[in-house]
Parts: C-alpha cells; structure tokens; sequence
C-alpha cells in the first residue's frame, strides 16, 4: 500500500479551554506501487477544540471539493461508477451518508498529529 499526506492547521484560542481552527488536508492511499499524485483527496473546514484532561475533544466539518479530485493531464475519474438503484454490478458504494450535508463531521479526541 503506499499513501502520501499533508496537513495544515491554523489554530486560533478563543478561551483558555476552547479554541477555533482552519485546517486543510490532502493525501491518497492506493494498493498500487504508483503514490498516484494525480488523484489528491483534499477536505477543508473549520473545527472546534475543548480541552480536557485526556486530550482536546475536537469537531471537524469538512468540505471536500468534487472538483479537486483528479488533477493533470487525465482529469477522468477512474474508479467505477456508485451504486444506485440502476447501477449494481461493479460498483463502489457511495460517500455521501447524509446528502444534505455538504462534507462531513468528525468528534474525535486527541491531537490530530
């Protein structure tokens, strides 16, 4: 498996115990031997952080942008098409768990590297 990453986070204290942030992230993990640089998973969003005696409890929305997806001089998505009603054979489930939601939001606990 090979995966590439990166990560920035702009971190803005609000309180002593909670804090906004601004984060953007970008990575790929493929079963391939290629790091496929050309499809760049990327998601952006605000968060929030708690502090607490365990690690800060952190709530990330994060937008990903369709559009940002595959990059350079073959733009086509090569994974096959998401299952629907009429698509059932050779299909990849589909990422969007809550269709109204642009994105999604994560509740985790710990720093985020």
């Amino acid at each position: 498996i090979r995966r590439w990453e990166a990560s920035l986070e702009l971190r803005v204290p609000l309180t002593e115990s909670l804090g906004l942030v601004l984060f953007a992230d970008a990575g790929n993990v493929s079963r391939t031997d290629d790091f496929h640089f050309d499809v760049v998973n990327l998601a952006f969003g605000p968060g929030l952080r708690y502090r607490t005696p365990i690690g800060p409890l952190r709530l990330d929305w994060a937008i990903r942008p369709r559009e940002t997806e595959y990059v350079g001089p073959s733009a086509a998505d090569p994974r096959p098409p998401v299952c629907s009603a009429t698509v059932t054979d050779e299909c990849r489930p589909g990422a969007d768990v809550f269709s109204s939601v642009p994105g999604a939001i994560h509740i985790t606990i710990g720093e985020a590297f």
